[in-house]
């Protein structure tokens, strides 16, 4: 580039990827060291900068004691070539720039094929212009992959992006962003049977992807997930457990948490239009979530599902036993499936309907504003100092309920509903059609 000036530096220490290496060299089409980054290679070298834009005519291939390129704001086209790997090694690449690739073949960019390797990117564009699937910039489970603001520009195919399968690395994905190709876009970022060492932050989904098959799959095990952005997403599927906090979802999505995860926890999360599957899941905690139109679909071998401090706009459907909601406003019904049992819940608010057919449950101080309704076999429940603005219809046994009722709600038992126990407040009608009940009207 006219009017740039070139340090030549040199390597006396430092970061693994860099010790040992000789003095800069500068790759260009004129006025450069080399033509491109392999001829520098083939000379020995192993630090190039770029001071033009660059187009490789083979394959790069990376040397045993490494990589570094700075692209100093140019762009290498790679066309059909990637960067071979015969050995472990790290590679380093840094910008601003670009790399651009079109595959016609399934292979990927960056063939890593040996530990220990430390791939890493730092403000760079990845332009994915393939036409077939199988594209990745990375798929490896070799080695440790690390992106800090990078773009990823997406084909309209299937796994364009990159894939972490090693498990026990050390692993990074800061501030970056997966920009969807089309309609066939799927599989841009996989996280499989990962440790704890994988840290994300600050990941953004815009552009278009696959609408219902996975878009994002996350094998997390003790991985923190921190500020995620979907601007558009089909579905995100995530396995095994860890932690995603300050998540917003713009456009449609499915959230599925696989069967076999336990432990997962979602904190501070906006998700608009999201149907969120538990899938047989056990133990996930759910804080601060909002679901604008979506719905929870909870599969009836779910367990103590924690839900605290969350809205949810839609109708919605629990299943499984023994969940805890604490604090969490419903826009529309609330219904209990008859597989579900030993739930305990506090300070709802459920604007629509409210109909159970589950057991053993327990809800306290919470507020129902269209009808309650307990039917048959939804026995020995506990409906303690809660607020009712819509009639109450009671079908089921030996449950217990107290509270305030509102307007000219009417409380009813019905013709089988036996040896409940009512308080309800004074001035409330309550009908007893039903046997050996135990009516008792005070002043709340």
């Amino acid at each position: 580039m006219s009017g740039s000036t070139f340090h030549t530096r040199t390597e006396t220490g430092g970061s693994s990827a860099g010790a040992g290496f000789a003095d800069w060299k500068t790759i260009g089409t004129s006025g450069a060291d080399y033509t491109d980054v392999q001829a520098m290679i083939t000379a020995g070298f192993n630090k190039g900068m770029f001071i033009t834009n660059i187009t490789e005519d083979s394959a790069i291939a990376v040397p045993a004691a490494g990589l570094i390129l700075e692209l100093n704001t140019f762009t290498l086209t790679m066309g059909e070539n990637n960067f071979t790997f015969a050995a472990a090694a790290n590679v380093n690449i840094s910008g601003p720039g670009e790399i651009d690739y079109t595959f016609t073949g399934g292979r990927n960019l960056f063939a890593v094929t040996a530990d220990p390797s430390v791939i890493s990117f730092k403000n760079l564009v990845f332009d994915n212009n393939s036409t077939v699937s199988s594209t990745s910039v990375v798929n490896t489970s070799f080695g440790d992959q690390r992106y800090e603001d990078v773009v990823f520009q997406l084909s309209d195919t299937v796994a364009p992006g990159i894939t972490i399968s090693r498990d026990g690395g050390n692993h990074s994905i800061l501030n970056c962003e997966f920009i969807g190709g089309g309609t066939s876009c799927r599989d841009v970022l996989s996280i499989l049977t990962v440790s704890e060492t994988t840290n994300i932050t600050g990941l953004k989904l815009s552009g278009t992807f696959h609408t219902t098959s996975d878009v994002i799959n996350l094998s997390l095990q003790g991985t923190q997930v921190q500020g995620l952005f979907f601007d558009t997403l089909g579905a995100l599927t995530v396995t095994l457990g860890g932690q995603i906090t300050n998540v917003y979802s713009k456009q449609a999505s499915l959230l599925t948490i696989d069967a076999a995860l336990a432990g997962l926890e979602i904190k501070n999360a906006d998700f608009v239009n999201v149907n969120i599957d538990l899938d047989g899941s056990d133990n996930i905690m759910l804080d601060g979530i909002r679901w604008d139109l979506g719905t929870v679909v909870d599969s009836t071998t779910s367990t103590n599902l924690h839900l605290s401090n969350s809205k949810i706009a839609s109708a919605t459907t629990l299943k499984g036993d023994s969940h805890k909601f604490t604090n969490v406003d419903f826009g529309s019904n609330l219904t209990i499936d008859s597989t579900s049992s030993n739930n305990r819940m506090t300070l709802l608010n459920v604007s629509g309907s409210f109909a159970t057919t589950g057991t053993l449950d327990q809800i306290y101080n919470s507020t129902f504003n269209g009808t309650f309704t307990v039917n048959a076999a939804a026995d020995d429940g506990l409906y303690l100092g809660n607020r009712w603005i819509g009639a109450v219809s009671v079908t089921s046994d030996e449950a217990r309920y107290s509270g305030k009722m509102f307007g000219s709600a009417t409380f009813t038992l019905n013709a089988t509903a036996t040896n409940n126990v009512v308080e309800v407040t004074i001035d409330q009608t309550v009908v007893d059609n039903g046997t050996t009940n135990d009516i008792i009207q005070k002043i709340y």
